[in-house]
């Protein structure tokens, strides 16, 4: 019986100081200067001193608080714990790397499991107690001149360290043995990610690359592994704290590299470790102390009451457990991917405040600033241009129609039983193929239907290209704290926006159960409805393309952005189709302006929501229509939050007056700040589509 090991990275995030989030921050970008490698120049030596002479150590004491802060911001409400997750345990990679390091006689650990809520959780002793070290910091600073700043420059050699802020990957681990199969999820600090998005480990030395493998490569060797780490970038310093030598391991190649161990046998004894833990903690609020002294494992049963590590607040979140076979889902996928500065409250650029009750004053670099009135209205035109059909390949099919709304009054209202639409069937070969089309299809949709002998800003008629998203993000501002990023850059005298998450979109390796119900409540092209079985797919879709102007007084803004439709009905309304477990009272409580933003800039006439149970079966249908939201004693109107669009895209227009600036947009709680950003940072624009116009 072999023991199979896979690591998918779910998600990332950006830890900071006071251990929040900022969902989908990646990784700092590694300094790939090639003069930083090899045996260095004596002038292109590397002193970890500098920088460190005021190092206190702040990043001590998370446990597991910003993971659980992450875990919160990004899964459903009313869902259980176990079923957010899709995992039998929550830990650290710590807590697994000791697991598979106890092959070795010395190994000594004691780690605590608790399981709450059908989910077992680790944490090592050590954690429980951790204060701030006596580190002064070097290891810190190599990590700093080994990495790009927020700009992608390097860093100086006497910036000051600090390490009060870092950038966690969420992983699962799932441990396969013939039939048997244990799920890990947990949270790995990741130090930089390079050119190509590969996670990097950075640490220094004082031995030489054999004596480094001798004395920690399996230590490195499972850091790296269980952290998704491509490769290991290692500093070799003198004794004065000088590096001398910067050399790239590769992680997958440790093992050869003439060790003393196996990497089968170390996960073979975690995953012994793993299933017995299990099978001891069998029920709720039980308990043991797993101890391990020179390689010898001990379970003792443990107070669950000692087991002060996971925060009744965050299990009070999720709904009691009422299955033994439920379906992980959680909104991990939809991960924005702010990079918060270390330095913002120095070099902030622009924060918007209510500062008055006329207006707010809008603060830019030096002198300038501008005031702007709030208590004139916006209206808002929408304008459908077309539609097209999105190929498996992101291009365009103009004209494409979305499906006919199945319409059949048995699909509607409190269903029959024999009526109920089951979400779980249809997944046995689903992959996530409708990521990832950020502006493709758009731009092909345009290059198709544009006359090429005329200039982009004549072609399209518009001052922004955009995405709906981008457009919701900025209204919700007008109701909600909300955390996202957002780049703008001037092309050819349009300003392009686009959002960190369609930028790093990839694969969801969750089911979206949104599409099941999608495929139910339409026909397929012969005007059939689907068979209950039949496969969801996701790569294929169609879209309408709308030219939308936000007028104030005698100021008006244009975008031009798609958006995905999900129907279309007899008498050619624009459809939208969602379901989930809310009842509507409810979900006009929570989702009632996200909601009604989507289907106002998608054009659509009415919502069809799906209600579900709790084994993901739709037993009742509902219509609401667009319009009629905003008149349902909600707290909020749509005009706030129009003239938070217009507010938002007139201040990006006023600081991208010419061609090849560029700014990052970046929302955090109830401020949003405006910074420089280096045009050539911004990859979203195809160079291609703005050849194509003059």
């Amino acid at each position: 019986m072999s023991l199979t090991v896979d690591i998918k990275r779910i998600g990332a995030y950006k830890k900071l100081r006071d251990k929040s989030t900022v969902i989908g921050a990646l990784p700092n970008l590694l300094n790939e200067d090639p003069r930083r490698f090899g045996w260095l120049e004596e002038n292109n030596r590397m002193d970890l001193k500098k920088g460190c002479e005021q190092f206190q150590d702040e990043g001590y004491g998370d446990l597991f608080h910003s993971f659980f802060d992450c875990i919160l911001k990004t899964s459903r409400e009313g869902i259980p714990l176990k079923q957010v997750i899709g995992s039998d345990f929550v830990s650290n990679r710590r807590n697994l790397r000791l697991f598979a390091q106890s092959v070795l006689s010395g190994s000594s650990f004691v780690i605590r499991a608790l399981r709450k809520k059908n989910v077992i959780f680790l944490c090592d002793i050590r954690s429980e107690n951790e204060g701030p070290d006596e580190d002064p910091g070097h290891g810190y600073k190599f990590e700093q001149l080994m990495s790009l700043n927020d700009y992608g420059e390097p860093h100086g050699a006497d910036e000051a360290v600090s390490n009060a802020e870092c950038f966690k990957a969420v992983l699962r681990a799932t441990f396969k043995m013939d039939s048997e199969e244990i799920k890990v999820l947990y949270a790995a600090e990741i130090d930089a990610r390079d050119k190509d998005g590969k996670f990097v480990e950075i640490e220094t030395s004082r031995h030489n690359l054999k004596q480094w493998i001798k004395l920690r490569g399996l230590t490195v060797y499972l850091q790296s592994f269980l952290g998704g780490v491509s490769y290991i970038v290692r500093g070799q310093t003198t004794g004065n704290k000088i590096v001398v030598k910067v050399d790239k391991t590769v992680t997958k190649d440790i093992p050869n590299m003439g060790v003393s161990w196996e990497p089968q046998v170390c996960f073979d004894r975690l995953f012994e470790i793993l299933r017995e833990i299990k099978i001891r903690l069998d029920k709720d609020d039980t308990a043991i102390v797993i101890k391990c002294t020179k390689g010898q494992i001990v379970y003792e049963t443990e107070d669950p009451e000692d087991c002060k590590f996971v925060d009744p607040d965050f299990l009070n979140q999720f709904a009691r457990e009422t299955s033994s076979h439920c379906i992980a889902h959680s909104y991990w996928s939809s991960l924005s991917s702010p990079r918060y500065p270390h330095s913002l409250l120095l070099h902030l650029y622009f924060i918007e405040r209510q500062s008055s009750k006329h207006g707010i004053i809008h603060w830019g670099t030096g002198n300038r600033f501008q005031f702007v009135n709030r208590n004139m209205s916006v209206v808002v035109n929408l304008q459908l241009l077309g539609t097209y059909k999105k190929r498996h390949n992101r291009s365009a099919e103009v004209g494409g129609l979305p499906c006919l709304l199945n319409e059949d009054p048995r699909r509607f209202g409190l269903l029959e039983e024999e009526d109920q639409m089951d979400l779980k069937k249809g997944w046995e070969e689903f992959n996530d193929e409708g990521y990832g089309d950020a502006f493709d299809s758009l731009f092909d949709y345009i290059r198709k239907t544009s006359q090429k002998s005329t200039s982009l800003k004549k072609a399209l008629g518009t001052d922004f290209v955009l995405t709906r998203r981008n457009l919701i993000s900025f209204a919700t501002k007008s109701v909600h704290k909300t955390s996202f990023v957002i780049r703008a850059v001037r092309r050819n005298g349009i300003i392009f926006l686009c959002d960190e998450v369609a930028e790093n979109e990839g694969p969801s390796v969750f089911r979206i159960y949104g599409h099941k119900f999608k495929q139910y409540m339409t026909l397929n092209r012969v005007g059939e409805p689907y068979d209950k079985d039949v496969a969801v797919v996701n790569s294929e879709y169609c879209r309408s393309v709308f030219k939308t102007s936000f007028v104030s007084g005698n100021e008006q803004i244009k975008v031009m952005y798609s958006a995905v439709v999900n129907a279309e009905d007899k008498d050619g309304k624009l459809v939208e189709i969602k379901s989930n477990n809310l009842d509507l009272k409810t979900w006009f409580y929570k989702r009632s302006l996200g909601t009604y933003l989507q289907s106002y800039f998608g054009g659509s006439s009415y919502i069809v929501k799906g209600t579900t149970n709790k084994d993901n079966v739709v037993y009742k249908v509902d219509k609401i229509p667009t319009e009629e939201m905003p008149k349902m004693n909600l707290s909020w109107t749509p005009q706030e939050c129009f003239k938070k669009v217009f507010d938002i895209l007139q201040e990006i227009k006023i600081r991208l007056e010419n061609d090849d600036d560029a700014i990052i947009i970046r929302s955090v709680g109830w401020d949003i700040f405006y910074e420089p950003e280096n045009a050539r940072n911004c990859n979203f624009v195809d160079p291609d589509f703005l050849r194509t116009f003059h």
